[in-house]
């Protein structure tokens, strides 16, 4: 017998125009690396203080910026931006 295993799913309701904004800017097969990459930093700054992280977040007030320096991943090394 043959058992599939199937990766967790996150399924998150958006509005008609982010949807329309993210297929103009965001192919369809990049979409699982662009958002894997975004929750990543949620978790990691909820991680360093998770109230203040969750109402930034709610409040639109915590914002994700670009930066030079490389993240570390999860494992504890450098994510390097391809």
């Amino acid at each position: 017998m043959t058992i599939l295993l199937r990766r967790p799913r996150l399924i998150v309701e958006i509005t008609e125009e982010q949807r329309d904004a993210l297929t103009k800017h965001l192919q369809w097969g990049i979409r699982r690396r662009v958002f894997s990459n975004v929750i990543d930093t949620m978790i990691e700054a909820f991680e360093t203080d998770s109230k203040t992280a969750l109402a930034g977040f709610i409040s639109g007030k915590l914002k994700i910026v670009v930066t030079d320096e490389p993240r570390k991943a999860r494992n504890g090394r450098s994510k390097k931006l391809a």
